[in-house]
């Protein structure tokens, strides 16, 4: 039987905590820079949301795809303006 060198069963070892490393600075990146930051942000993020998602006193699914196909248009409008 083949017995791996001392650096492969290293590698191997420390394989699953550079994941969690990778892991912990991927979370560390989604937080925002400043409290500036975070409220630009949300304020966008808001504005597109009520935009796009639809009241709900819209109770049926073609009412939905309408106010769907006018949030499109109103996107484009404000994307060429």
């Amino acid at each position: 039987t083949h017995q791996p060198s001392l650096s492969q069963v290293r590698v191997n070892v420390t394989a699953p905590f550079r994941l969690i490393e990778e892991m912990l600075f991927e979370r560390v990146m989604q937080k925002f820079r400043s409290p500036g930051d975070c409220q630009r942000f949300v304020s966008a993020f808001s504005t597109l949301r009520n935009l796009f998602v639809p009241p709900a006193s819209i109770d049926n699914s073609i009412s939905r795809h309408i106010h769907r196909i006018r949030s499109f248009v109103q996107w484009k409008n404000a994307l060429a303006a």
